[in-house]
């Protein structure tokens, strides 16, 4: 799985953390392709946790790489407006209609807009693991929680609640377009070419908002990419990242010198 480790890189590096945000059904050790990819050319730091993230964000001295999965998209695209405060965003299968009331009457997002509301509904009701089989199935593909293992099933369900909560927030403080056309630091957005139709059409429609948006369909994976592809997935990444970087150490000098 981790066969990009012997690739051989130049010594480029960051010369900013690159800060991961796990959605609430993930944890910090998903990240792990990523970090080893990275190595000594970046300064990973992984969280679960979007309390501790925002935290080691504020005290980047010149802003953070972000890179963010699922629902945590939307923090990363909420520090993006921010200016100086990212270098670089990268967005795996992003988990933000809720935030673009927009669009969520569009044929394409309806039946993700209907999942949600649904799986809020069924988790207020105190039906935890229900609610987190319906995202499941939806997200990963029918049957999908039935093949998933007792001990995720539970972890999952413990934080439906969570999640259920990450959309609400999404729904009452919403984006405007208009704001998203207005970030200006590098994007890149990463799917699975096998990951839900809704999701990459999220994606595609990104790359029409927000200016100079890359994305990248990784061929045969689904969602969480991360995980699933990571082979291919963190080289992406990586290069994405140390360029974005080194972009912006080129446009300080350039300040500096004028």
């Amino acid at each position: 799985m981790f066969d990009f480790i012997s690739h051989q890189f130049d010594e480029q590096r960051c010369g900013a953390p690159v800060l991961l945000l796990s959605g609430p059904f993930g944890v910090a050790r998903e990240w792990q392709g990523i970090t080893l990819c990275l190595g000594t050319r970046g300064e990973p730091q992984v969280f679960d946790d979007r309390a501790e993230w925002r935290s080691a964000v504020e005290v980047a001295p010149d802003g953070a790489h972000l890179v963010a999965y699922g629902p945590a998209a939307y923090d990363a695209l909420r520090v993006a407006m921010v200016p100086g405060a990212a270098r670089s965003i990268t967005l795996i299968d992003p988990d933000i209609i809720m935030a673009l009331p927009e669009l969520g009457h569009c044929l394409q997002f309806r039946g993700q807009t209907r999942m949600i509301r649904r799986a809020v509904e069924i988790a207020g009701a105190g039906h935890h693991a229900d609610a987190a089989r319906s995202v499941i199935d939806w997200w990963m593909g029918r049957r999908a929680w039935s093949r998933t293992s007792a001990r995720l099933q539970a972890r999952f369900a413990g934080r439906m609640l969570v999640l259920a909560a990450e959309w609400e927030r999404q729904a009452a403080e919403p984006f405007d377009l208009f704001d998203l056309t207005a970030i200006t630091v590098p994007v890149k957005v990463v799917t699975g070419r096998r990951a839900p139709h809704p999701v990459r059409a999220l994606a595609q429609m990104l790359g029409i908002v927000v200016p100079g948006l890359s994305r990248c369909g990784v061929k045969g994976a689904g969602t969480a990419a991360h995980l699933t592809d990571a082979h291919i997935v963190a080289p992406e990444v990586s290069n994405f990242v140390v360029s974005s970087d080194r972009r912006w150490q080129n446009l300080v000098q350039v300040s500096e010198a004028a």
